[in-house]
């Protein structure tokens, strides 16, 4: 391998680990936050700070998606990016050219009595659906990517807690954003926690691969 693509790829390799902790800690974090779910009787003393809350979810409006044959179900939230692709030099990726969201805040109903205004603004969706259409050999070079939400059962939603003349409610937070969940807070937290690992995991990989890499180049770069 030529020095200079050697050279790169040292210094792709070694600013990947610092990408990969930026993407991990903030999971980990969540995961370590959606372990403990608070209780509706305590959410009087946690104005401001972010909880996470279990219940089910009742839209103030009916939001519905087509899907194939004509088949409507409903949906809390809806993305749909129209994208282009965009080349440079021999590579090309990807653009968003375009977003359309669609949503309905929502009252989230606790299993033992009361609730709470939420409002549907998601940072993160876990385990959202996704459909992509178009973008193949004989579609061209634009294609949609819709993600949603279903109106699912039962969901867990973690934000900041606000009050304000309506009364208490979720919005999201300025550092953990707001996570909504069709899982139960303890899955949900188990989903975060194995995506923080595989991320510390290839970050270490790519840091020891870095060194290996640095160290290759400096006994040859120096051989007599």
């Amino acid at each position: 391998m030529h020095h200079s693509h050697l050279i790169v790829l040292i210094v792709g390799l070694g600013v990947a680990p610092f990408v990969l902790l930026y993407l991990a800690i903030p999971n980990l974090r969540q995961a370590r936050k959606l372990k403990h779910p608070v209780d509706p009787s305590e959410l009087d003393t946690c104005i401001g700070d972010v909880v996470v809350v279990h219940g089910v979810p009742e839209p103030l409006k009916e939001l519905f998606m087509r899907r194939a044959r004509n088949r409507h179900f409903r949906v809390l939230w809806l993305k749909i990016e129209q994208q282009e692709k965009v080349s440079s030099g021999r590579r090309s990726h990807w653009a968003t050219v375009r977003t359309i969201l669609k949503k309905t805040d929502f009252w989230l109903h606790f299993p033992d009595g009361g609730r709470i205004y939420v409002h549907c603004r998601p940072t993160e969706v876990q385990d959202a659906a996704r459909q992509v259409s178009g973008g193949g050999l004989t579609t061209g070079s634009s294609r949609s990517v819709q993600s949603w939400l279903p109106l699912v059962p039962e969901l867990t939603v973690m934000g900041k807690l606000i009050r304000d003349e309506e009364g208490e409610g979720i919005e999201p937070d300025g550092k953990m954003g707001l996570f909504f969940s069709a899982s139960p807070p303890g899955q949900a937290a188990q989903k975060e926690l194995y995506k923080g690992y595989a991320q510390l995991a290839a970050a270490v990989a790519c840091a020891a691969g870095c060194v290996g890499l640095a160290v290759f180049f400096l006994s040859h770069a120096f051989k007599p």
